[in-house]
């Protein structure tokens, strides 16, 4: 037992934390899709003293976004202590395991340090939290796309439920559950 097998009651993810998944998924994508006006906006804003209305919205919503996806990180690892789950959704071979481990807190500790950063570059003139900022949106994207990349190997070479249980349409009771 520990970190590799933690003591499983029903290895499954929760409901809840289902839906605190994708609603990172969705901040994240959020950030990624307004990126652009973003930064247009911070170049206008260090052009100028006083920041047009539209600037400060664009400005608001990204900090917002980033406050947002660091307390629904935060809760979803509450719930994932309090309901874990099995590593590569259970797969016996422990070198699979330990990369699904490694791949998890490797997002979640990308998705903090983004938040963290985000605020010290944005409110004080750290300029190594920009630089890591400006780094880490990369570092963050390629751990992304390994992610959806892992669930559609999951899905179409291992075959198991892992992809259709984070999706909830999966019927296996070992992948789904309903409470938390």
């Amino acid at each position: 037992m520990g970190w590799l097998e933690p003591n499983l009651k029903n290895p499954g993810y929760t409901k809840t934390q289902r839906h605190a998944h994708w609603w990172v998924t969705a901040l994240v994508a959020g950030q990624y899709l307004g990126q652009n006006a973003l930064v247009a906006a911070t170049q206008r804003m260090d052009a100028f003293s006083t920041p047009s209305f539209a600037d400060f919205l664009i400005t608001s919503y990204h900090s917002l976004a980033g406050l947002a996806i660091l307390v629904v990180l935060v809760w979803r690892w509450q719930l994932r202590r309090k309901n874990p789950v099995l590593a590569a959704g259970g797969m016996q071979n422990k070198s699979w395991a330990v990369l699904a481990r490694a791949w998890h807190l490797s997002l979640y500790l990308a998705l903090v340090g983004m938040a963290l950063t985000g605020v010290a570059s944005y409110y004080t003139d750290i300029t190594a939290a920009t630089q890591f900022h400006a780094v880490g949106k990369w570092v963050l994207g390629t751990l992304v796309i390994g992610h959806v990349l892992a669930g559609l190997v999951h899905w179409l070479v291992f075959r198991d439920q892992v992809l259709q249980g984070m999706l909830g349409i999966s019927r296996d009771a070992d992948t789904i559950r309903s409470s938390d």
